[in-house]
């Protein structure tokens, strides 16, 4: 893929010397350093006691556990952590972990050590996971990088598209990031058995990300598709050796749809399988606290139904515009905007994964010659708005609260306020059309380096 190496008026428009922009600059990196120094500040503190105990780590953590013990690990995690976890001063989630089987190939190392131990260790694996991130985003065009900008990018991109949160709460999404990452770089340069081991890997950890597939079978990539299908088999295979097959087939066929259904209409849940249940059931959890927020027409009995068309019309539309791009790099990067909004649920750390169009559509920016600078200050709008912390937005909505309709598992607010929840998903349907545009606007003709 042959990239033009004469700057454009649109990145470098932005980031010029003029007075203007020199202000910007002048006034926006001290509010990112600031910003910086806080989420970073945030996510050290969740290793601290008590709220250690409130990362979702403590799910990894007991799967290990409980299969260190040989005890099913798919019992819920309030159970599992009476037996492991006797210090933990608060309550835990009264429901198995949603995570698949192979998860614990993963977690057992870390289950070998006492869980504060644990999850400094988990973080630690984390920081380095991201900071790979970091290097391999910026470097991925091979442009000569300074060591200090790339440790300047550690420290100040924290903060956005929720990576704070993912380190906060040590979830699994910034392992699956990486592994899409360089499952993209090489399948861009058809490097179809490494690129599709890499994918296999990161849907076996995370079942999201599966719409890839789908595009690389639309362009008749089989090979990759063959090592996709046999690494997901290889991950579960070797997870039924560690659990049983037990234990493997009841998460499948039980423990995955149960978990789901406990979350499937939480407020919190932006992705596009929760609108049947927002407009026709409510929003709310039974396990979750969170603002909830009448239907905006009672009948649950077409909820379901309602969700699963809004979400073949999405994969239809997304996989639709990725196969028809002239450009490998942002089909993947539509199809990974896919994946966050078709998925059965979406939290806001999902958002991670879009670190790889972001980083596609600002190289192209800073490089072609025919995208304005608004689309700059269009994308810059996005990234900032798909970092609003989700407990922001709760509060935002919490705002609206009918007092006479407070109960304890969280205030009632009216419909058109719950619909504030839904930033992130109006957001990545945006950002994928503006991928889309910048697509059909580009130069340069497909088939990587």
């Amino acid at each position: 893929m042959n990239f033009p190496t004469k700057s454009s008026s649109s990145l470098a428009d932005l980031l010029s010397s003029r007075p203007q922009t020199r202000f910007l600059k002048l006034l926006l990196v001290p509010m990112l350093i600031i910003s910086g120094v806080i989420a970073w500040a945030k996510a050290l503190w969740f290793t601290l006691p008590p709220q250690m105990y409130q990362k979702d780590y403590v799910q990894e953590y007991l799967l290990a556990k409980a299969t260190l013990n040989n005890i099913n690990p798919y019992q819920s995690v309030e159970k599992l952590g009476a037996l492991f976890l006797t210090s933990a001063p608060v309550s835990l989630f009264p429901h198995p972990t949603p995570h698949p089987p192979p998860v614990v190939l993963v977690a057992l190392p870390f289950g070998l050590l006492p869980y504060q131990q644990s999850q400094i260790a988990w973080f630690i694996f984390e920081v380095i996971l991201f900071c790979v991130i970091i290097w391999q985003l910026m470097v991925t065009w091979f442009i000569p990088i300074k060591t200090k900008y790339i440790i300047l990018a550690i420290f100040i991109e924290v903060p956005f598209l929720h990576f704070w949160e993912e380190l906060a709460h040590g979830q699994l999404m910034l392992l699956v990031l990486l592994l899409l990452i360089g499952a993209w770089k090489a399948l861009r340069r058809r490097r179809d058995l490494l690129g599709g081991a890499l994918l296999g890997l990161a849907i076996a950890l995370k079942l999201i990300v599966w719409p890839i597939v789908i595009l690389l079978i639309c362009e008749r990539r089989w090979r990759s598709v063959f090592i996709v299908t046999f690494f997901v088999i290889m991950t579960n295979a070797l997870a039924i050796i560690a659990l049983g097959l037990p234990t493997v087939t009841e998460y499948y066929l039980k423990i995955s749809g149960m978990v789901w259904s406990f979350y499937k209409s939480h407020i919190g849940n932006f992705s596009l399988f929760s609108i049947g249940w927002r407009l026709f059931e409510g929003t709310g959890s039974t396990i979750l606290l969170g603002p909830q927020s009448p239907p905006l027409l009672k009948a649950p009995s077409i909820a379901g139904p309602i969700s699963i068309l809004l979400v073949v019309l999405w994969l239809g539309i997304g996989l639709t515009t990725a196969i028809k791009a002239r450009s490998f790099d942002f089909a993947f990067g539509i199809t990974t905007c896919v994946c966050i909004l078709a998925s059965p649920i979406a939290w806001s750390h999902y958002l991670v994964l879009l670190a790889i169009p972001m980083t596609i559509a600002a190289h192209r920016l800073a490089l072609e010659n025919r995208l304005s600078v608004s689309w700059a200050y269009l994308m810059i709008l996005l990234l900032f708005t798909l970092s609003i912390p989700g407990k922001s937005l709760s509060a935002i909505i919490a705002s609206f609260a009918i007092e006479s309709f407070t109960t304890e598992i969280g205030p009632t607010v009216p419909f058109t306020a719950g619909l504030i929840s839904m930033i992130p998903a109006a957001a990545t349907i945006l950002f994928l059309g503006l991928l889309r545009s910048m697509d059909a606007k580009t130069s340069d003709k497909d088939d990587p380096t």
